[in-house]
Order: C-alpha cells, then structure tokens, then sequence
C-alpha cells in the first residue's frame, strides 16, 4: 500500500527493502503486477533494476505478478538472480467467478494457469531443484492445494489468505 503515497511511499520500500538485505532477508514484492510488451517490461525494471537514482536502487528479490495475460505476460518477470509469484488461485472469494470455472476438458482454470506456470517455469529451474516462477495459492483453497501441487511440483507456492480471511493449518499439507 505504499505505493499509494507516491514519491515518499516508494522512498520507504526501497528503505526498507535495503533494510531487509543487511539481515540477510529476501523480499517479496506483493504489487501483482501484470501487463505485456514494454509495460511489463518497465514493471520488472521497477521492481528489479531500479538504479542508483531510484530511492538508493533497492531491488525487490521476488515480486507477485498476474499470470492471466499469459507467457508474454510473464516472461519480462523472469530475471537472473530474481524470481516471481504467479496469480494461480487466489484467496478472495470473488476469484472462484473465473478460477474455478470448467473448460471444455474438464479442468478449471486455475488448473490451466498451473500448467502453463509449470511448463514456463520448467525453463528456470535452479539448483535445488524448484523454479524461480513459482505460484500464489491461497490458503483459503485448501480443496485445490494437493491437485494444484501435483500441477506444479517444481514451483515453490506462496499461500496467502492466513487469519483473518479464514485459512489456518491443518489437514494435509500443501
């Protein structure tokens, strides 16, 4: 929400980005950014590359993006050093509306966005054996969690939704 109080909002996530790295913190930018050609292209700069200029050029390790454009949206994502969380199956219960919707094959399509953030990610596979695309599940969808992980076995998952939107552990594990 920073962003939100302009020049001295960005300020402050640079700050605090920089902050996080001298304690050896990664950072993940929550801004789902999402857009194609040259716009996402600026996007991935902002969040990534923003130069000695910007705020002391504090880059965000990892940023949240919407995969719902596609590959040509994601791609500018996709960074050396860097990685991005794709929108696969959100918490807020109004994305069900499009995310669970069935497709003539009888998958939805929050299973047809895992497949292509698996197939692309499959591309960026680090060391350790996972990809630097990996996936937002929320933790609200715990229905979806085992089918969506079979999906997307080398994506590591950022499950928001804990708390107050009412997911919580228990059951089987993502």
């Amino acid at each position: 929400c920073c962003e939100r109080y302009g020049e001295a909002g960005v300020a402050m996530i640079h700050r605090l980005i920089a902050r996080a790295h001298r304690h050896g913190i990664e950072v993940i930018l929550v801004a789902r950014r999402g857009d194609v050609g040259i716009s996402a292209q600026h996007y991935a700069a902002a969040a990534f590359d923003p130069g000695p200029d910007a705020c002391g050029g504090s880059a965000a390790d990892w940023l949240t993006i919407n995969s719902y454009l596609g590959e040509d949206g994601i791609a500018p994502f996709l960074r050396a050093g860097h990685g991005a969380f794709a929108l696969v199956r959100t918490s807020n219960p109004d994305g069900d509306v499009i995310q669970n919707l069935e497709l003539k094959d009888g998958r939805t399509v929050s299973h047809a966005v895992a497949e292509l953030i698996s197939r692309i990610g499959s591309q960026h596979i680090g060391t350790r054996g996972y990809s630097s695309l990996g996936a937002v599940v929320g933790a609200t969808k715990r229905e979806d969690a085992a089918t969506l992980r079979s999906l997307m076995p080398q994506q590591m998952l950022l499950v928001p939704g804990y708390g107050a939107q009412g997911g919580g552990l228990g059951g089987d594990p993502v």
